[in-house]
């Protein structure tokens, strides 16, 4: 059985909007404008709907949801990356402070730089595969074929580029956009799917 995952960031909060690093250990809600932007979000065919703890993406959901009227779970294994010493930064301010070295190691999508660990925050490639597990996870104990998941930009950019089938490199999106990926329940392979972006 296939089942699809429309992967949702959260709408914008106001560190957001000041281009500030904000991971898990950082719990802001949405601003108007991310209200406006969970409001927005299309009205997609999905059966249940799972998010992250954060209270942005929870809002992001519980707003969407509003339309839907469907079953609503918290799943704490798609939550953001812990961004350590760099939370509250900006990048400009984590390059001046670590090196430019340092960032392009992060923001790599290669996976020679996958086992690289912010200061004091996670390895990235934990972290992905913590969200892949998740997925799968899911997949596997709900009866649902189509899932919706609130979750967090940075996280997404990575996964998105580690699922790529053809290896096109996908950039982070902006808030409330979506991934689409798909999971054989037969095969235990989950994918990006790539005709939409």
């Amino acid at each position: 059985m296939i089942k699809t995952f429309y992967c949702f960031r959260h709408g914008q909060t106001d560190w957001n909007k000041r281009f500030k690093i904000q991971g898990c250990e950082v719990n802001l809600p949405l601003n108007e404008t991310g209200e406006k932007q969970a409001k927005s979000i299309p009205n997609f065919d999905i059966d249940v709907i799972y998010y992250s703890p954060m209270v942005r993406a929870e809002q992001t959901a519980k707003i969407y949801n509003k339309k839907k009227h469907l079953k609503t779970i918290s799943e704490h294994g798609i939550k953001e990356i812990h961004f350590g010493d760099w939370s509250g930064m900006t990048w400009e301010e984590v390059e001046s402070k670590y090196g430019i070295d340092m960032v392009e190691k992060f923001q790599s999508a290669d996976e020679k730089d996958d086992n690289f660990q912010i200061p004091n925050g996670d390895v990235k490639i934990e972290a992905v595969n913590r969200f892949i597990k998740a997925l799968k996870k899911i997949a596997k104990n709900s009866n649902k074929e189509k899932i919706g998941v609130f979750t967090h930009g940075r996280l997404l950019y990575f996964i998105s580029n580690k699922l790529s089938p053809s290896g096109k490199y996908y950039q982070l999106m902006n808030n409330s956009e979506h991934f689409e990926f798909e999971y054989d329940t037969e095969t235990d392979e989950l994918v990006l799917v790539e005709d939409n972006k």
